[in-house]
């Protein structure tokens, strides 16, 4: 059943399902769907409007292409790119747009469209830091937009300045913003996030892992079973039921020490769909799981005795 839950649901989208039991089927009896495609391996294509103040998280069983349009500033375009190089000609025509940038506020948005178009180098990191600092919620957003995509560590240390910003819309375009940076830098950030005040920004960083590698995948869950709110702790916990596998396993049993009660329990029956055992306690499961690791494959399939 899980193989199949795989091919048709994004991780997160079950996140609304909070208190969702797996009732008392398990693994064992499930072997026959190991061949199904993962969802993790299908393409998913992340384009839209993001209503203000709700996260995708509480949409619909859908993909993220079929989401409807809520008509928000926010615009999600996920393309992975990088800076180009700038010749100087282009670096002195980038300083003198910033001139302009600076002096006439009407023609802001229409000059970050032209610099994005024409003049996207490493340079333009200096003003999306300055334009961080005007109070400008609009500019603020089209600037990180600017960033969304860019597969460089680089932009994530703007990235974590937006995130302190008073704006919803603005921390929200910085985490997004942040999704094709695959290297440990995203990792941390996406940690910083899961500590926000709003469910949205917090929940966000986990709709974004799509574009990650396995390896980031499962760092992120764990920063997220680690936070101190308990709606990202079950959103960990949900999305692993989905995305199960051996690695899965340490994360979960850290589940069970969560101090929210049904955290506790998701994580616990999620164990035991997948185990086939039940645990009454975070250090029975442990203990457990460091002796019987080596008897799973990495799909968490019983190997053959």
């Amino acid at each position: 059943m899980f193989q199949k839950l795989r091919t048709v649901f994004h991780p997160l989208i079950i996140v609304v399902g909070f208190g969702m039991t797996l009732g008392s089927c398990s693994r064992k009896s499930e072997d026959s769907d190991a061949s199904e495609t993962k969802a993790s391996e299908a393409p998913v294509t992340f384009q839209g409007n993001l209503s203000e103040g709700n996260s995708f998280t509480n949409a619909p069983n859908m993909t993220m292409a079929e989401m409807p349009s809520a008509g928000s500033a926010l615009n999600l375009e996920f393309e992975a790119r990088e800076f180009s190089e700038l010749s100087d000609e282009q670096k002195a025509a980038l300083q003198s747009l910033i001139e302009e940038f600076r002096k006439d506020p009407n023609r802001r948005a229409e000059i970050l469209e032209e610099i994005e178009s024409n003049y996207y180098g490493a340079e333009i990191l200096s003003l999306v830091r300055e334009i961080m600092g005007m109070g400008d919620e609009s500019i603020s957003v089209q600037a990180l937009e600017m960033l969304g995509g860019n597969t460089s560590p680089d932009i994530i240390p703007v990235l974590d300045q937006a995130l302190g910003n008073a704006s919803e819309d603005v921390r929200l375009a910085a985490v997004y913003a942040s999704s094709q940076v695959r290297d440990d830098s995203f990792v941390e950030f996406i940690g910083k996030s899961f500590e926000d005040k709003s469910e949205s920004v917090r929940l966000t960083g986990l709709d974004l892992l799509e574009n990650q590698t396995k390896q980031n995948r499962f760092k992120v869950y764990d920063k997220a079973m680690t936070s101190s709110h308990s709606d990202v702790n079950m959103a960990a916990v949900m999305s692993l039921e989905i995305e199960s596998n051996i690695d899965s396993i340490d994360i979960l049993i850290k589940g069970m020490e969560s101090p929210d009660p049904e955290v506790r329990l998701e994580a616990a029956t999620s164990l035991e769909f997948q185990l086939d055992q039940n645990f009454e306690s975070a250090k029975q499961a442990k203990d457990w799981w460091t002796k019987n690791r080596n008897r799973y494959d990495e799909d968490l399939f019983p190997k053959d005795s």
